[in-house]
């Protein structure tokens, strides 16, 4: 009976102390009616993503410690402007989360940058801008991950045709303690950025000018999973410990 109950014990204590299970926050598979127009996943004709174009951008409200999870299609090396050039040093699609009531932002960005050598590049960057034509990436990462796929888009303004040249990620940011840790399910890279604050939303964004703000972004399964606050776990264990005890008596 005794060792029964010690397992009971160790089963609420790790249900305790575990984390609160994902949310999911949008998929893109039901009725939207913000920027952007959603299309067939370039990987699954049965599925639905969010594209976004230069200038666009989504801000989903969400407060307190946590990990979010967004998935983002990389177009690869493909990079033109208006005029079917690669000018070679431009800002591409952006996510990241917003603190101190979207002051600042703790963001990744796909770049650009011929001197870097590189269609190759992430940036992770503290900054407060979505969609400008400046957005000063902190770190390069890389490098770009590329499956050729078909050509996505009907060739109209909201959708033009983009040579598919690209593949998905996973990009998960943790917010704690006023700081977020960017990483992505490809590589060990990892940036974290400090003076968030509170976290007040979550956000993606087309890019701003230039030729990747061109190409846009495709973004999917935006995810929120809360980190328990330590005076919560506290209290639970206390609540426990307390019948435990009554148990045993």
């Amino acid at each position: 009976m005794y060792r029964a109950t010690l397992m009971i014990a160790a089963t609420l204590c790790t249900m305790l102390t575990s984390q609160v299970t994902a949310g999911l926050i949008e998929d893109f598979e039901g009725a939207w009616s913000e920027a952007g127009v959603v299309v067939p996943d370039p990987d699954d004709a049965g599925n639905n993503a969010l594209f976004l174009t230069g200038g666009q951008s989504v801000t989903l409200s969400q407060v307190g410690d946590g990990i979010v999870t967004i998935d983002v299609y990389d177009f690869g090396a493909v990079a033109f402007d208006e005029g079917g050039t690669n000018p070679g040093n431009n800002y591409g699609p952006r996510w990241g989360v917003g603190g101190n009531s979207n002051a600042t932002s703790a963001a990744a960005t796909i770049i650009n940058k011929t001197f870097l050598g590189s269609f190759a590049g992430y940036g992770r960057s503290t900054e407060t801008s979505k969609t400008g034509s400046w957005f000063s990436p902190g770190f390069y990462g890389g490098p770009r991950y590329v499956d050729s796929l078909a050509v996505i888009g009907s060739g109209s303004a909201e959708q033009p045709e983009v040579p598919g040249d690209g593949a998905w990620s996973t990009w998960s940011i943790k917010i704690l303690g006023g700081q977020a840790t960017i990483t992505d399910n490809k590589s060990s890279n990892s940036w974290t950025a400090g003076e968030l604050g509170s976290l007040s939303s979550i956000w993606f964004s087309g890019g701003g000018g230039g030729s990747l703000g061109g190409v846009g972004g495709l973004f999917d399964n935006i995810t929120f999973t809360p980190i328990p606050e330590p005076t919560s776990l506290a209290l639970g264990m206390a609540m426990f410990c307390l019948g435990f005890a009554r148990v045993r008596r």
